[in-house]
This record gives C-alpha cells, structure tokens and sequence, in this order.
C-alpha cells in the first residue's frame, strides 16, 4: 500500500455547494525521517483528489436535515393520507339537574393532575344557588388514602349560558384554585360534555383539543353493551382508543374514606 506521509491538521473539504473548514484528525505518520504534520494544499489539488457531492444529493440532505429540526413534513409524510377529523364540539344542551350527584371515572387519558389516583376516582356535582355547580373529586392513592379536592364549575362566559336549568351548550369551565384566586382568571380549565344519551348511564367529557377526555358513569361498571358502544362513539368523535385507559372502582361502595396522611 502506498505511505501514509501525514494527514493535515486542517483542511477544506469542497461539497459542490461552498467550502467549509474542517477540523482534521491529528498527524499521523509511518515513516520516522517524514514530517508528520506535513500540509497539503488541498485549495489547489487537481480536481480529480476534491471530493464533490452532487448538488442534487447536498439539496436532499439539507431539506431532510431541515425537516427534522423544524418538524416539517418530509416528502414521504405527504405522500401518506391524513385523516380529516371534525372539530369536536359540545352538545347543544345539557339539562343540569339531572347531570348533578356522583359519577363514576370509568375511563380517561392518563394525565399530570391525576397521577396520584390509581383507582376510585368520582365526581359529584351539586349546583350553587349563585349559578355555579360544585364540584368535587376524590380518589385513591397508592398509600391507601383517599385525596379530595373541592372546585367549582360555571359557565364560560361569552360562549355559554344556563337558563331555565338548561345549559347551552354544554360547556363549562372548572377551577380548583382557592376562592381568592378564581378572580385573577387563570387556573381554569375546559369542561364539555360531548355526548351523553337520553338514558343519562354514562357521559363523555372532553374539551376543543382532545387532549383531556374522561369517561364516567352512573354506576361503578358499564354494562358490555354500553362499553362497547363508549368505544364507538369515542372513535366517531376523533379519539385515540390507544390512549384511552381502564379505570378501576374497587371500593365504589365504600362508607367513610380514610383520611389522608393515616
């Protein structure tokens, strides 16, 4: 094989596109009487020693680099069908008195709020001469003890409303931010009920990005039937069944939690 004199320190690598400097690795020799950090001039090299990339190619790298960084679609994404959901949108309306008392967390996305609850989680509404509907939530946690959090709900203003003891539609927005801090108008979240049947066993509620969704039911179970017919709604509204998780109901008929901390 031929000698290997030396490799440069640094050296200019020619892509076809411009010149960028790189860093080489460090001198290397294989005879002793050699210098080994000789230099080549690599700027005035014959043609045939540059190595080129072909515009095209350099073109292709660099959009894909691109792509990855930006987040933008490469070509083989657009190449590939994008399912149009509908906007998710709330029932027209939704009679309160009814909706009021105890539901059961059948199922939900696993969210950051609600990590500490492994099982036993349950919503009880009660409405508010003011207007507004209490709103409490109480699981268990992996200690054994059940946490509760009392919040209220009330219309979104400018986008829904309650009359007659209808609210239409049925969009609310929650917060569970001590009573001093509700004013300032952070810490609220959505709350729509996006379907719920005329036999008023179970409710979907969600909000406008899907991010949220929670199952709840009547009763500590749903029927076969009725989980079934969950899961096809759930998939006609434009959700993720992937992200969609069982909730257990263990001690659903429980008399006293147990305080927290004991």
């Amino acid at each position: 094989m031929p000698r290997v004199d030396a490799l440069p320190q640094r050296r200019r690598v020619t892509l076809g596109l411009n010149t960028t400097d790189v860093l080489a690795m460090p001198c290397l020799s294989s005879s002793i009487n050699s210098n080994p950090c000789a230099t080549t001039n690599l700027s005035r090299a014959p043609l045939r020693h540059r190595r080129r990339v072909p515009r095209k190619v350099a073109a292709s790298v660099i959009s894909a680099l691109a792509a990855l960084v930006l987040g933008l679609p490469t070509p083989a994404d657009a190449r590939q069908p994008v399912a149009e959901v509908p906007a998710l949108q709330p029932l027209p309306s939704l009679s309160v008195a009814p909706y009021m008392g105890r539901w059961y967390q059948v199922a939900y996305y696993p969210n950051f709020f609600q990590r500490q609850c492994v099982a036993d989680t349950s919503a009880t509404y009660r409405q508010l001469e003011n207007g507004t509907v209490e709103v409490t939530n109480r699981c268990r946690t992996v200690s054994g003890a059940y946490d509760q959090v009392v919040g209220v709900a009330r219309p979104v203003a400018g986008a829904s409303t309650i009359n007659g003891g209808v609210l239409q539609p049925a969009r609310l927005e929650v917060s569970f931010l001590p009573a001093w801090l509700r004013w300032t108008g952070v810490g609220w979240g959505a709350y729509w009920v996006v379907d719920r049947p005329d036999h008023g066993r179970y409710a979907i509620v969600s909000e406008g990005r899907r991010e949220y969704l929670w199952v709840l039911s009547r009763t500590p179970e749903l029927s076969p039937d009725d989980r079934q017919t969950v899961r096809a709604r759930l998939q006609a509204l434009g959700f993720d069944l992937e992200r969609l998780k069982d909730h257990p109901q263990e001690d659903a008929h429980h008399t006293a939690p147990k305080p927290a901390g004991s």
